[in-house]
């Protein structure tokens, strides 16, 4: 679309309106342009003109007349949107006065002329086909039917008590509410059962723009007619309110009868779009290198797997195939131990005998399980020592591209907070999260990048690989060892991190949760994966969520450590509670010393200020010596310093 046709179809349409605008002062003679209030009332219909074109892109016609593209229901929708604007900015401006056959003259003459020229450049309009208007789900719209009328009826008693006669304009016009109510709910979503392969909004969609339909020309309708008080309560009032019950009954109804798309062998896979790494991610070095698979030399029939996963089960996604092929040796595993799956159905693993497959794919998303844990706990024991799990996750980050690629920046913002309030939040509040997995059964559960691999890890399995396709962030594990024994892994705000406290005795540190959870089950993962930053923390730390930076930088998430401290597990001055694996960093020798004395929650770093792991194992080295000859001098000295490079200096842990 060129600039010169944007301006030629601004132009035209611009010539249209103001022609139709002052057609109606010269048919109607109902007005004085003259005056002050028909004035404002020309800006307030430009103006409505203008945003609405702008809003509904209805300058960017093609007029290519060959390609015959319908721009009808743009027309349409800009049409509905310029009658709801004009009534609510003439409200705003208080143009009541204004003549009534001006505006609907100008209005209609306006959009007619529009549809007289357009039609002879670029779209034909659609003939009115009665199976097109009529209810295809009967049930849905009697009900629907049942509850807008229950509606009206209740507001009418309630305000004017049904002994007040609504005049004969009134009745009209609730009439004209009804039927406007059923022509644009037929055409929008024409009462359709619920798709359940699609998402809750695309669902709501089609009823969403009903319902904002429905209130612009409704606005209209009350600023035209000149509607009194009470039945413009009763007529705005009964809109909102079937809009939020209908909009309820549709949400419950697709969260409570959404199937989970089981038992069912995958034979292709969603299109796929975009291939992006993961922002931060470190590479996956260590384990993950690219295997060396000899398949390509052989016939592909000498495999079944291989032949499979590329000519059936992965014939439409060569790069998830590729994907899989660089970090899995396809050939060495057998025909007959293998299972590809695309689904969220527990039974489907349940019935899996103790090692007995060494290759397991399923292509639907984890995020659909309800127990996660206890679902890969029961794929620990069904795959074989060294065996591979590979599987998708919609983490949030990229269900957060995908909305804001697909929608406008507010509309997503808006679905985007009512998704992690829900989806994210609602699981982690102990008595919500009750409610939460009563209504959606667990499934589309929002899973940040660190908890998807953080599970991995807990129940056994090592990462080797992760790549992001389409909205999916794809993985490739196997697994090593055991679950965790952990009976209840943290997931709320306070936490219990396992340290080495005196002696090496396990102690749990009480933090509030700065990470994402599981994070703490990441150590091996980082560990192997990350190299650290001044000061002895990991470089580029993913677990570490937006908000949990701005507590450990006001060391808010370390005031429950104060329950170590009265427990007796901590002392106020002294090393820091380390996990196991990040004590494997220190020297072999220094650690044995270094496990005679009990830690601290003011640890010799904020005197030092270490950059370096090794200058980290000094500073620790030189107060242990020096609290071992003096403990209450040593720890008064250290306490002061600290103390001073706190507040004074302002020191940080890096």
């Amino acid at each position: 679309m060129t600039k010169e046709s944007v301006k030629y179809i601004f132009f035209i349409d611009l010539t249209l309106y103001l022609l139709a605008f002052f057609a109606s002062f010269a048919l109607m003679r109902r007005g004085d342009f003259s005056a002050l209030i028909y004035q404002l009332f020309f800006f307030v219909f430009l103006a409505s003109w203008f945003i609405s074109g702008l809003l509904t892109n209805k300058f960017t016609f093609s007029l290519d007349t060959k390609k015959e593209v319908n721009t009808f229901k743009t027309l349409v929708k800009s049409f509905v949107l310029f009658l709801g604007l004009i009534a609510i900015l003439s409200m705003i401006f208080d143009l009541q006065q204004i003549s009534r056959h001006i505006i609907g003259v100008s209005v209609v003459l306006g959009f007619l002329l529009e549809i007289l020229f357009f039609s002879t450049h670029n779209f034909k309009i659609p003939k009115v086909n009665l199976k097109d208007v009529l209810p295809k789900n009967y049930f849905r719209f009697f009900v629907e039917l049942v509850i807008y009328l229950l509606i009206l009826i209740f507001l009418i008693e309630d305000r004017l008590r049904l002994y007040t006669i609504i005049d004969a304009r009134s009745e009209l016009l609730i009439v004209f509410e009804v039927l406007i109510w059923f022509v644009l709910s037929s055409i929008f979503h024409q009462f359709a059962a619920i798709d359940y392969k699609e998402s809750l909004i695309y669902n709501l969609w089609g009823y969403i723009k009903v319902y904002i339909s429905l209130a612009l020309i409704y606005i209209f309708l009350i600023f035209f007619l000149r509607v009194p008080s009470d039945h413009t309560y009763i007529i705005c009032l009964g809109c909102i309110s079937y809009f939020l019950v209908s909009g309820f009954l549709i949400t419950y109804e697709y969260l409570i009868r959404k199937p989970a798309n089981t038992d069912v062998v995958v034979t292709k896979l969603r299109n796929v779009s975009v291939l992006a790494d993961i922002e931060h991610l470190p590479e996956l070095t260590n384990g993950s290198a690219a295997v060396e698979d000899s398949y390509e030399d052989q016939n592909l029939s000498q495999n079944s797997l291989t032949e499979r996963l590329k000519n059936v089960f992965l014939k439409r996604d060569p790069d998830l195939f590729d994907f899989i092929k660089r970090h899995v040796p396809l050939s060495k595993i057998s025909d007959i131990r293998y299972l590809v799956l695309r689904s969220a159905d527990y039974y489907n693993i349940e019935v899996l005998d103790e090692n007995s497959i060494d290759f397991f794919l399923n292509l639907h998303e984890l995020n659909d399980q309800r127990r996660i844990n206890e679902y890969l706990i029961k794929l620990n024991t069904s795959i074989h020592l060294n065996g591979y799990y590979v599987g998708k996750i919609q983490t949030i980050k990229l269900k957060r591209q995908y909305l804001f690629s697909h929608y406008s920046s507010t509309l997503a913002s808006v679905i985007y907070f009512y998704d992690f309030l829900y989806r994210r939040v609602s699981p982690k509040l102990p008595v919500i999260r009750k409610a939460y997995f009563f209504v959606s059964k667990g499934r589309n559960r929002s899973l940040s990048f660190a908890e998807g691999l953080g599970r991995l890890y807990f129940c056994g399995f090592k990462v080797l690989a992760v790549k992001e396709i389409g909205q999916y962030l794809y993985f490739i594990s196997q697994k090593i060892a055991e679950p965790k024994d952990d009976k209840n892994p943290s997931y709320g705000p306070l936490i219990k991190l396992r340290r080495s406290g005196k002696n090496g005795k396990p102690i749990n540190v009480f933090k509030l949760r700065t990470m994402h959870p599981y994070s703490e089950y990441l150590q091996s993962f980082i560990y192997e994966n990350m190299k650290l930053k001044e000061g002895g923390k990991f470089n580029n730390d993913f677990r570490i969520t937006y908000w949990g930076k701005i507590l450990r930088k006001l060391w808010i998430d370390e005031l429950p450590m104060f329950i170590n401290f009265f427990r007796g597990d901590l002392k106020l001055v002294g090393v820091r509670p380390l996990s196991r694996q990040y004590l494997e960093l220190y020297p072999v020798e220094f650690r044995s010393f270094r496990n005679k004395f009990k830690p601290g929650l003011i640890p010799p770093y904020y005197v030092d200020m270490p950059k370096e792991i090794c200058e980290i194992v000094e500073s620790e080295k030189k107060y242990l010596e020096a609290y071992q000859k003096n403990p209450i001098g040593t720890d008064f000295k250290y306490f002061v310093k600290a103390v001073y490079n706190i507040f004074v200096r302002k020191a940080r842990s890096s």
